[in-house]
């Protein structure tokens, strides 16, 4: 008797636990519908953090919770933060759940102030962006993609319509009560700033919101400058690699 209610007990725990146990993905998109890669999908209980995921280059994510309430993060230096609060109450072993974000979207129901939600959660943007750096750095390189001449062409084309504004000036400002070097560029309807201390500390601005050294670095370097110049004496142009230069 005495192990019959020991397994009854066991076996009424363990499906406690299962009833709990949620598999969230989607997919993060653009208002076209473009995928948007690497962005940091988060599951939070209070100010806890239960499971991350940076979705791919489809803008794709999975991961599974085991809590039946909590709230998911989605952030991404740059872009407006998005958060989704699940309440999971059927009584099913695995519920799947299908949350889809569209990114730029401010207006959507999904759309949060990210420094009033980080102050409800009692989290602070500093941490935010170290456990988003931490994240994206442990990713494991994408094998280099064989371009062909035509694909070289199109995006060389589409580089040199972007920086036909290309505009770039350093003036020295105070900032946060401290002289700062600021390099402002300008690229398409885009604004980048570095604002480079008189401790040498660096932050990254596109548009006046803050974005990674990685990002600023890639969006505002010339990948394919010199392509279209003369593409008839561009030696093995299939072999072409013109990100090699920015590293992560």
């Amino acid at each position: 008797m005495k192990f019959f209610l020991l397994w009854l007990a066991f076996w009424l725990g363990s499906n406690t636990v299962h009833a709990q146990f949620i598999r969230v993905n989607g997919d993060v998109t653009t208002h076209e519908e473009l995928p948007i890669e690497g962005v940091l999908v988060m599951a939070f209980d209070r100010g806890t953090l239960l499971k991350s995921y940076v979705t791919d280059d489809k803008g794709q994510y999975s991961f599974n919770v085991d809590k039946m309430i909590f709230d998911v993060m989605f952030y991404k230096p740059g872009l407006h933060a998005h958060s989704y609060r699940l309440n999971n109450r059927l009584d099913k072993e695995t519920q799947g759940i299908y949350v889809d974000i569209q990114m730029d979207d401010s207006t959507a129901e999904t759309a949060v102030q990210l420094p009033l939600w980080l102050k409800q959660h009692q989290l602070t943007a500093t941490y935010m962006d170290s456990l988003y750096n931490d994240k994206i750095s442990k990713l494991t390189p994408p094998a280099p993609k064989h371009k062909s001449k035509k694909e070289i062409q199109k995006e060389a084309l589409a580089e040199q319509k972007r920086f036909a504004n290309y505009k770039q000036s350093t003036v020295t400002d105070s900032v946060n009560n401290e002289e700062s070097q600021v390099t402002t560029t300008v690229i398409g309807p885009d604004t980048y700033e570095r604002i480079t201390s008189e401790r040498g500390e660096k932050k990254y601005f596109k548009n006046s919101k803050p974005i990674t050294e990685v990002t600023y670095r890639f969006e505002t370097t010339r990948r394919y400058d010199g392509v279209l110049k003369s593409t008839k004496n561009v030696k093995k142009i299939e072999k072409y690699q013109p990100q090699l230069h920015v590293k992560g």
